[in-house]
């Protein structure tokens, strides 16, 4: 647990990442289209039973409103890698289909968004290799990012491992310090933890059939506002597609659809709701 005797640090933090975040944007177009690798692509996803949303919570036993949101997502997901490092982020346009106008939540807008931008910093690549000769850990940095959305700012500055596993085209594992700008609720958050596990990999059973598996767990400290405990967060969002585009025209990586499963336990904090949904889900290739 963090407290506010952390006040320089989290300063400190939010400075650097601003300052980070703002060269990574302006730098992201000229360094990944001269020497690194680029990837964009667009989601649209349709799930249900999401609480906390656009159809907020209501009293106990209720019975005017269902608390849960039936909700559709526009997802617009960028990887780049560049120099000395790389850069990802991605941005939710949700839409809350049964929005009630009686609700008690922080907001109760139908259309909500929220994104997450990180730059990680590759000491491999900044001594000239492409990978450590580490064993198990092949890549290691330092690392920033940003977590912002409808009434909700996290800064966040931390470190990350990129492992060698077999059969994955990329795993990684990363622990930041985590540090609340803005709350949905207005609560006084004090600083804590993230733990945040990343990984991708693609099956290839047969030449026309190919199936990737990606997807990222993180794991939120408990945290506190005064002497009111605040529960620790567990968000596990793993992804199945099957690349339609190679299966139907022999054309792979263009277009995938599949499920992804969305779970969140302790939501904000709160322990009133946990979401556990899962949504279809179609993903276009940008370039």
């Amino acid at each position: 647990m963090f407290n506010k005797h952390f006040g320089s640090l989290h300063i400190f933090v939010r400075v650097t990442a601003l300052a980070l975040t703002s060269l990574a944007f302006l730098a992201i177009p000229a360094l990944a289209g001269s020497n690194g690798f680029s990837k964009t692509e667009i989601q649209f996803l349709y799930g249900h039973n999401f609480h906390l949303g656009g159809a907020g919570f209501g009293p106990p036993g209720s019975d005017t409103f269902d608390d849960t949101s039936e909700r559709g997502t526009i997802t617009l997901d960028h990887l780049s890698t560049w120099e000395y490092g790389d850069n990802f982020f991605f941005l939710d346009l949700t839409n809350d289909f049964n929005t009630p106008t009686n609700t008690i939540a922080s907001t109760n807008d139908k259309t909500l968004w929220y994104g997450e931008f990180y730059e990680h910093l590759s000491l491999a690549k900044m001594m000239g290799q492409k990978r450590l000769d580490w064993g198990l850990i092949k890549d290691i940095g330092p690392g920033v990012g940003i977590n912002a959305g409808t009434d909700v700012v996290h800064m966040l500055a931390g470190a990350r491992a990129v492992l060698d596993i077999p059969y994955f085209n990329f795993v990684s594992l990363a622990a930041y310090y985590y540090d609340n700008v803005e709350d949905p609720f207005n609560r006084d958050l004090d600083e804590t933890f993230q733990l945040t596990a990343v990984w991708d990999t693609v099956f290839k059973p047969t030449e026309r059939v190919h199936i990737r598996f990606k997807g990222f767990i993180d794991y939120i400290g408990d945290q506190s506002v005064g002497p009111i405990k605040v529960r620790e967060q567990l968000q596990i969002v793993p992804q199945v597609r099957l690349d339609v585009g190679n299966l139907l025209l022999g054309k792979p990586g263009r277009v995938e659809a599949g499920i992804e499963y969305f779970y969140w336990q302790n939501k904000f904090g709160t322990e009133l709701d946990d979401d556990q949904t899962i949504q279809a889900l179609i993903a276009f290739k940008l370039h």
